[in-house]
């Protein structure tokens, strides 16, 4: 058995060090800063595709996520739906919202809903916006959707009937959807497999909200053009956010990692500082001597 440690063996600024790197980190998630981060290209191009979106669009929010990686897949898929949201507030964009890949996504959507509310509060549900919740079957429900939207889904999370929900009574196929915004914690083959723009007319262009690992994976599929854009992970959030001036998740964990790494960078600073002056001081000392 390991001997167990007591905080008050530690010196006082050791406690101190961690003490204020804890506070550091707090200040941010009880209040976002906004520290400015380089936005990447593929940040900026994806959020420009939202931004296209105009009257009477189609955009498809599907998210292969559940709440293990809640924390990575969350910050981007909620700036992607307050940004959906206000366009559809602002321009009358259309957005159908899902998952395919287990039952947890369906916890998981509602997750991010309840994050997200002031955003889809003022809209009129079944007219403005949909939630199909879970639709079982993964990549096969990802096919179904694309040849038949009405036979895929059939029921909302309401147990209301697609057919009498108005915003899809025009909605057939995937030619019909003018976007999509495809969220994944796994494996991204599934969007350019049965989803690509290249296939299907009316689909102008797909988003993969991915992880960091996963971006070399999409860049063959994103360079051929059967993915448009995609966005990465918390920092892909925090650039989304300071493009959309709404601040949220990506910025509080972007913000608190970078205060984290200046804080460290301060300590390295300050200990070499206090290391030369200490060498100086006793070289002083031995020559006097």
């Amino acid at each position: 058995m390991g001997e167990r440690v007591a905080l008050g063996t530690f010196p006082l600024t050791d406690r101190l060090v961690f003490l204020v790197f804890i506070i550091l980190v707090a200040i941010p998630i009880l209040s976002p800063i906004g520290l400015p981060i380089p936005v990447t290209d593929a940040t900026k191009k994806s959020f420009k595709l939202m931004d296209s979106l105009k009257s009477g669009d189609i955009l498809v929010m599907c998210f292969e996520q559940d709440m293990g990686t809640f924390y990575s897949g969350a910050p981007p898929d909620e700036a992607g739906l307050r940004h959906a949201f206000t366009l559809a507030k602002q321009r009358g964009v259309k957005v159908i919202l899902f998952g395919t890949s287990s039952a947890g996504c369906k916890v998981y959507i509602d997750a991010i809903l309840m994050d997200t509310k002031p955003y889809w509060e003022p809209l009129r549900y079944g007219e403005d916006w949909v939630n199909f919740g879970w639709l079982p079957g993964f990549e096969t429900a990802m096919a179904g959707f694309a040849r038949d939207v009405q036979g895929t889904c059939k029921v909302d999370v309401y147990g209301k009937r697609v057919e009498e929900i108005p915003m899809m009574r025009g909605i057939k196929t995937l030619s019909d959807v003018t976007g999509i915004w495809y969220s994944t914690n796994t494996n991204p083959d599934m969007l350019p497999r049965q989803w690509s723009p290249l296939e299907y007319k009316g689909l102008k262009w797909t988003i993969c909200q991915t992880l960091f690992a996963s971006v070399p994976w999409i860049m063959p599929y994103v360079d051929k053009g059967s993915i448009t854009g995609y966005v990465a992970d918390q920092r892909g959030a925090g650039e989304y956010e300071m493009l959309l001036g709404k601040l949220g998740m990506g910025a509080t964990f972007m913000d608190a990692q970078s205060l984290g790494h200046l804080y460290g960078i301060a300590l390295i600073v300050m200990a070499n500082v206090h290391y030369l002056y200490t060498r100086s001081k006793t070289s002083k000392s031995k020559e006097e001597k």
